[in-house]
């Protein structure tokens, strides 16, 4: 299997052990604060947020994959009282378990409800392709096909892509 880590953060800005040097955001819990002199504006996170959602439909693509199931599952025991929140986020919530089925859709609701920090989880089709979300904003898929054109319109999206050790998957 291959894998990456997909981020927000150039690889440029690294030091020689990888620590990142810059002041950014890393969470969604960041909008509204003041971080390198500007404030984070929800459009500005959902620009971001949208196109990490987009690298695990570009992969389920790239794999033929139609749905990934929930491998590791973390929750909290209820929402946050958020109004970006929206229904299909509440519904999916309340009835995500470890084994649930995911189609695209619901992948999409779940990766946003994991990078809103409302749960964690691990998604995956066995030995196709596996979707792992860190702390920071730092992604990491698993995918039995290269993919070299879906790399690329990651890359176009202004995300980065970095090839990781398998470690990272689990």
């Amino acid at each position: 299997m291959f894998t990456w880590r997909i981020t927000k953060y150039n690889p440029e800005n690294r030091n020689s052990r990888g620590v990142y040097l810059l002041d950014e955001w890393t969470a969604y819990s960041d909008i509204g604060k003041i971080i390198a002199g500007k404030s984070l504006s929800y459009a500005e996170y959902l620009a971001v947020e949208n196109a990490y959602v987009n690298v695990i439909s570009l992969f389920m693509a790239c794999n033929q994959l139609r749905e990934l199931s929930v491998s590791t599952l973390e929750k909290k025991l209820d929402l946050t009282d958020d109004p970006n929140l929206d229904l299909a986020m509440a519904n999916l919530f309340k009835r995500i378990k470890k084994g649930l089925k995911l189609n695209r859709v619901e992948v999409e609701v779940v990766s946003r409800l994991v990078l809103r920090e409302e749960l964690w989880c691990i998604i995956e089709s066995v030995d196709t392709m596996r979707v792992r979300f860190d702390w920071d904003y730092y992604m990491y898929i698993g995918s039995a096909n290269k993919g070299e054109d879906t790399i690329y319109k990651i890359q176009q999206s202004g995300l980065f892509v970095e090839a990781c050790d398998p470690e990272y998957l689990e």
